[in-house]
């Protein structure tokens, strides 16, 4: 355990301005002590606001109690670990933004008993990339299958019909289509979908670029319209404190245009400023991966509009 002398305290604590981690002292109460710059910056918070805050108050409100008993538990029998082994940990910004982080405890002894030293590390990047691969190996599995179907099944008809029940379902969408290219590429005729009417199979649909299917195929690209408009929605519902969204999208001028809109609070310029938003940061990156414009606006009290603008390629 760490031993801290009177005189030694404000040396330490300018120490961990200079750390790459975000670290927070706090005494068995669970008043915060003191927090280096990284912890400030973490949280949204001043150095000072935090010295005048609770831990709990730094988590969800939901587990409040529940830490309380665990940090009770911990200062029973204070000693260098990880904190939550095996739990998923989730942090909560000033402004209400909850993240998962990772913590490591450390406890110090001083002349006004003991303390403890929590490392905080923002776990976003990693989470996201654990998901990330997780989607990716379920959706390598559901393509083997289907592999493995075609190898097996001479129904055309039957296996299609699968590939469309599969698809919907790894994607978590309501409707999915199988759709085959006429010879004179101005048509498409719907082999198998879900979501559909009954007796859609045979339907002809037109390879406009005025619709989804005419417009992805004349992209030559791959579109991930999804992921952005799901990024938007998460965000209304964690930051907007909105009582109505709206999505729409459409193709107009040469270019398929998504627009996620809400009546919530309005995001402020400070906000778009951010270089801690990730969700924010994440959106922009997959815009410019596919030639994509970005606009993000809002008016205070009235509420947010995000729109996406994705050119087709010619």
């Amino acid at each position: 355990m760490i031993q801290l002398r009177d005189k030694d305290k404000s040396s330490f604590e300018r120490l961990l301005d200079f750390l790459p981690d975000s670290i927070v002292a706090t005494d068995a109460d669970g008043h915060i002590l003191f927090a280096n710059e990284q912890a400030a910056q973490l949280f949204g918070y001043t150095q000072a606001e935090l010295a005048n805050q609770t831990v709990e108050s730094l988590l969800p409100g939901k587990y409040e109690n529940a830490h309380q008993n665990h940090r009770e538990n911990y200062f029973a029998a204070p000693r260098t670990r990880s904190m939550g082994i095996g739990l998923e940990l989730i942090g909560r910004k000033k402004d209400g933004t909850e993240f998962p982080v990772e913590i490591s405890l450390s406890p110090a002894a001083t002349k006004d008993g003991i303390m403890v030293l929590a490392a905080v590390r923002d776990h976003t990047l990693q989470k996201r990339a654990e998901t990330e691969a997780a989607v990716r190996a379920t959706q390598q599995a559901v393509v083997a299958e289907l592999v493995m179907l075609a190898l097996q099944d001479t129904d055309i008809a039957a296996l299609l019909k699968t590939v469309a029940e599969r698809v919907a379902q790894t994607l978590g969408v309501e409707f999915s289509a199988v759709l085959e290219l006429q010879p004179d590429g101005t048509s498409f005729v719907l082999r198998a979908g879900m979501g559909w009417e009954q007796d859609s199979a045979g339907s002809v649909i037109s390879a406009s670029p005025d619709f989804m299917a005419g417009y992805t195929l004349l992209s030559r690209k791959l579109l991930t319209i999804a992921d952005f408009s799901q990024e938007a929605l998460t965000n209304v519902a964690r930051h907007a404190q909105a009582t109505r969204v709206a999505v729409s999208m459409k193709v107009s001028e040469g270019a398929l245009l998504l627009t996620v809109g809400d009546n919530g609070r309005g995001v402020t310029d400070k906000e778009l400023g951010r270089q801690d938003a990730l969700g924010l940061l994440g959106m922009r990156e997959r815009a410019e991966s596919v030639g994509a414009q970005l606009t993000i606006e809002g008016v205070p009290g009235q509420g947010t509009t995000v729109r996406l603008r994705v050119p087709m390629a010619p």
